[in-house]
């Protein structure tokens, strides 16, 4: 899916604001951590601006956090960065 998404730019091309992207992820995937994974989301500073489509973007990293988690059965720590 990340593929596709860098490749052929499927979906509609739309400005995003990386920071409020981060913390949507956040809204969305905290609630289905277990326990023992600490999780934490560092954005980038409000404006900084990416152009795609947001919801393949969304689903991608969704799947890779999800994969991250996936790797650490005895739980860890997953922090989630946007640099500039």
């Amino acid at each position: 899916r990340m593929l596709s998404f860098v490749r052929d730019g499927a979906g509609e091309r739309e400005p995003i604001d990386v920071h409020n992207l981060l913390l949507q992820l956040d809204l969305i995937f905290r609630p289905s951590l277990p326990e023992t994974i600490e999780f934490r989301v560092e954005p980038p500073p409000p404006g900084v601006i990416v152009v795609g489509c947001a919801s393949n973007l969304q689903e991608s990293l969704l799947g890779v956090l999800q994969n991250a988690v996936d790797a650490m059965p005895d739980g860890g720590r997953l922090c989630m960065t946007g640099r500039t």
